[in-house]
This record gives C-alpha cells, structure tokens and sequence, in this order.
C-alpha cells in the first residue's frame, strides 16, 4: 500500500452541522468512527474510511437516501481553504475550476479531479482509485452536491443540471434533493461528472471583496513530508492532527480506521526505523519543539499542554530524546 488516503477534516463539516440543526446527535456517528470534532473545526486530517462509512452509515441510520446530498447543497464555501482562497485570485470561471482540481487532489487524497470539454458541454469529473462500494455511493452525492453549489457560485444561483455521469450508481432518489429534478442519471463506471455548457468556463466574476493573490494560499494542503515514506507520512499527519485533542489512537485502532492491518503498519513503520510507541513519541516531541519557539508558551504551559502531569517529567523526557532540556534548547533556537 503506497499511503493511506487522507481527507481535510473540514469536509465533514456540512454532515455534523447538518444533523444537528436537524435534532440528531452528531457526537455519536463522530464517537462512533472515532473522528474528533475537535479535528473538524480546528482543520487537521481525518481518513477517506472514516468520512465514508460515516457518510454511509447516516443515510443507513437515518433512513433518508438524499441526507447527503441535502447536507452538502447547504455546505459554506469558506470550508474549502485554501480552495476558496485560490478561487477569489480567479478571475474566470475556467481558472476557478482549475485551482479547485488542483488543489481537491491535495485535500482528498485517493481522488482525482479534472474538467473534460468539447465545444458545447464542459464535465467537472472525479474519480475514485480506489473504491470502496457501497460507502462511495455518499462520497459520490457529496462531490455531486459540492460541484452542484461550486458551479451555481460561479455562474448562475439558478442553474439547474440536466445530466450526470456517476462512477457508482446512485438511487434515483437522488432528483428529490434540490436543484437535481430535471438531472438524468449516466452510469460510467469509470469516473463520476456533472455537465454543464461550456460557455460558462469564459465567464468572468467578480467577488464583493475584491480578488485576493495567490501568495495568500497557505500550507495547510501543502505539508511537508516528515518521512520519505508516504505511507508513514499520511500516518504521521493522520496521528499529528488528534495530538493536542488527547485522542490518540492505539495501534488496534489506527488498523480499523484506515482499514489497514497492524501487521502492514507494523512493517511500514519498521522499514523506517519506527514502532509505534517511537512515532508517537517523535510526535509529541515535534509539537514540544514548536511550543518551545513559541515565545508566550511557558515550559509548565508546554508540559501540560502535552499531557505529562508534572513539568519535571516533561523535562527529563525531552532531554533524553534530545539531549538538552526544553530551556537549554529554546537558548540554542534563539
């Protein structure tokens, strides 16, 4: 396995609000496939496992086929980072769609996004490499909805689709959630996409707060690699996003989440000189050291923050990992 599929936590978002505002629980689908909430709202990275089986499970649970695709039509721009910052230094609709595919594959990983044109039908196409049927269905209604709202942003409010193509078939419920009634359904089976009239990709557009650069597009999409391995990196970034959440999991969990055996981690991680134990430790001592340049952040702030119960013991770790104790390595990084 060459990584393990990671996603940008927000885009679980649009469920949770979703649910709540609606009188259900979102907690406990969260609990339940151990995604953090915290994760969600803070930004970090969550497994394409997790998000889907959650997603499959909602619409098992709550008994309504459309719940995704009504989730997602109500979904705000802004949780699309570093997308959304890319899209207003646009100035037509075309660059707009080319910075969201570019960047989608970043924040999506296991996904690839592009746009197909002829002279009369522009498609705004994804695809899955690796399916995971019948929880791909709901990732499928969720980009479906996503790019329904995308398009209608840059183009017209009132837009209607008259045509898709989906990769997983999708029940034909889905033309009760809105905007989708006139929409015929296309099995491709090898891609998914939604039409629309090619003359759209020439528009220009404006945004009320004017265009913003491209320099403003952060690293948050953009990591980088800790390890040469992107099977361990995708681990580490995964582990990395919970830490200060105290939601770390065990190895057992980590297996069931990414639906990878522990063995495989186990020979992933050994191949670079790791077990698991030592990469949580290289993480906490990651996040002890960005603490420490933080020049408001107190050594006793730190320790507690890292969950240690004393500073003492914080220190005595820290100076066996790195040979100097947390004082002694803010001095030397000044």
């Amino acid at each position: 396995m060459k990584q393990i599929p990671l996603l940008a936590a927000q885009i679980a978002r649009p469920i949770v609000s979703y649910l709540d505002a609606n009188g259900v629980d979102s907690t406990a689908y969260l609990d339940r496939f151990r995604i953090p909430g915290e994760v969600i709202e803070a930004g970090g990275w969550i497994t394409k496992k997790q998000v889907y089986d959650m997603f499959y499970d909602v619409v098992q649970r709550e008994r309504c086929p459309g719940i995704v695709f009504n989730a997602f039509s109500e979904f705000d721009f802004d949780d699309l980072g570093p997308i959304t910052t890319a899209v207003r230094a646009s100035r037509t609709v075309k660059d707009a769609l080319g910075a969201i595919t570019s960047l989608a594959g970043l924040a999506y990983e296991g996904n690839e996004y592009f746009i197909r044109s002829d002279a009369k039908t522009a498609w705004l196409c994804y695809r899955e490499f690796d399916p995971a049927s019948p929880a791909s269905v709901a990732g499928q209604q969720a980009t479906f909805a996503i790019y329904l709202k995308i398009i209608r942003l840059l183009t017209d409010a009132g837009w209607r689709p008259q045509q898709l193509q989906s990769q997983f078939r999708m029940d034909e419920n889905f033309q009760a959630a809105d905007g989708w009634e006139e929409c015929q359904q296309i099995e491709n089976g090898v891609y998914a996409a939604i039409a629309f009239p090619t003359s759209f990709l020439s528009r220009d557009f404006a945004w009320a707060n004017g265009p913003m650069t491209t320099n403003e597009i952060d690293q948050q999409w953009r990591p980088d690699s800790v390890f040469d391995d992107e099977f361990v990196d995708s681990l580490h970034r995964l582990i990395a996003s919970r830490f200060l959440f105290r939601a770390l999991p065990t190895l057992e969990q980590v297996a069931v989440i990414t639906g990878v055996s522990t063995r495989t981690i186990k020979r992933h991680l050994s191949l670079n000189g790791l077990s698991y134990r030592r990469l949580l430790a290289r993480i906490c001592f990651d996040e002890a050291r960005a603490m420490l340049l933080d020049e408001g952040c107190t050594v006793k702030e730190t320790a507690f923050a890292l969950g240690y119960p004393n500073t003492s013991k914080f220190v005595r770790s820290f100076r066996r990992m790195t040979g100097v104790t947390p004082g002694e390595y803010r001095r030397l990084a000044q």
